[in-house]
């Protein structure tokens, strides 16, 4: 939930009672709201949503026919299930590389095709808004492609 402080005071740290019409569906701890100031709060985890990641596959080594190149390709599959009785909405999240290098070429396949990328201002992060209803489940198929020049070696912290 956000929400903005409009009460004019400073709302102190400490735990919180969250509720939603009128029923208390859980607690927070809150850190220190100036007046005026936006604030984030997490209701929990939706025990009847489930979700699922899978890599079915991933394949490395040397491409090309006049130009050899190195390349890795990966496809995931996130599955999102909703066993309860009502539609919700989610926020899917999925990093994917990036590259600082000029020479590493980073390209991906969405299906369905992201809603934001860069997610939270953060490079390499990819959402999906899904409306799942009551009883049903969404797939997302995301394949990326790492590749760079023979002769190169790519090095660690892909992320």
């Amino acid at each position: 939930a956000e929400l903005t402080n409009d009460s004019g005071q400073i709302l102190l740290p400490g735990p919180a009672t969250l509720t939603r019409d009128g029923a208390m569906i859980g607690a927070a701890m809150l850190e220190t709201i100036a007046p005026g100031a936006k604030a984030k709060l997490g209701f929990g985890a939706i025990e009847g949503v489930r979700l699922k990641r899978s890599i079915p596959a991933r394949a490395e080594g040397d491409r090309g026919i006049f130009s050899k190149s190195n390349q890795i390709e990966e496809t995931a599959i996130l599955s999102v299930e909703n066993l309860t009785d009502a539609e919700w909405r989610v926020r899917v999240l999925e990093v994917i590389p990036y590259s600082e290098q000029e020479e590493l070429i980073i390209t991906f396949t969405a299906d369905p095709p992201v809603t934001e990328q860069d997610a939270n201002d953060k490079r390499g992060v990819l959402a999906w808004n899904l409306n799942i209803p009551a009883g049903t489940s969404q797939e997302i198929t995301l394949s990326t492609r790492e590749s760079w020049p023979e002769g190169k070696e790519l090095q660690a912290g892909r992320y």
